[in-house]
């Protein structure tokens, strides 16, 4: 209870109060002191913040009252990007040096089929370097349909995926794994039970801005 609240309730159990005596001066009471408490209540209400656009971004967003469109660029030969195919490179040739030793020194099958899983992740860190590199992403939505595409550079489509724009509940930033001991992070929207995720190699900054943009047209 406020404590404006509670000096009208103390008020009203005063026999003598000038409250108890007039039941009108109690009502106007209690109704200023439930406008006072909605006032606090609407002003504690969070707001939804929006990202500013990061200076020198390749990242293209229009976002009107009925529709958004944004386009993600391929990252090209960046460094982000040869940093990660240099990994990607030592990862897999050391797990293929591994897996040729455990076959040629004779070791036996399940200790040779130990190295699946790690040739699993270096197939992911080639398709994570590639599409970095090479495939850019165009997100179109209104308020009926959304459509991400990811097209290779020159303007090949990689890979379309599309839905009702009612259907996406969350959209926020989401550490798909680490490199390093650094956490790598992406966008990811969440369609019923699909989820979709991009625009991995992307700064921080960029990556809340278009979050922010895409959370504020959906309402979220």
């Amino acid at each position: 209870m406020s404590s404006r609240l509670a000096k009208v309730v103390d008020e009203m159990l005063a026999f003598n109060s000038p409250v108890f005596r007039s039941p009108q001066s109690a009502l106007v009471s209690l109704k200023q002191a439930a406008s006072a408490k909605t006032e606090a209540l609407v002003t504690s209400l969070p707001t939804v913040q929006t990202a500013r656009k990061p200076a020198n971004t390749k990242v293209e967003l229009i976002r009107g009252l009925d529709s958004l469109q944004l386009m993600v660029p391929a990252d090209g030969m960046s460094s982000s990007t040869l940093s990660t195919g240099g990994f990607t490179v030592a990862w897999n040739f050391g797990i293929g040096m591994w897996t040729v030793s455990a076959i040629t020194g004779g070791a036996p099958l399940l200790f040779t089929a130990f190295s699946i899983p790690f040739w699993i992740v270096g197939a992911r860190l080639a398709r994570d370097t590639f599409k970095s590199a090479l495939v850019g992403v165009r997100l179109n939505m209104d308020r009926d349909e959304f459509s991400l595409r990811e097209e290779i550079v020159g303007g090949t489509e990689y890979k379309v995926r599309s839905g009702k724009t009612s259907d996406l509940t969350e959209v926020d930033l989401f550490v798909s794994g680490y490199i390093n001991e650094n956490p790598v992070r992406c966008i990811r929207m969440v369609a019923g039970a699909e989820v979709i995720t991009f625009g991995q190699n992307l700064e921080l900054a960029e990556q809340d801005w278009i979050v922010s943009e895409i959370r504020n047209f959906l309402e979220l």
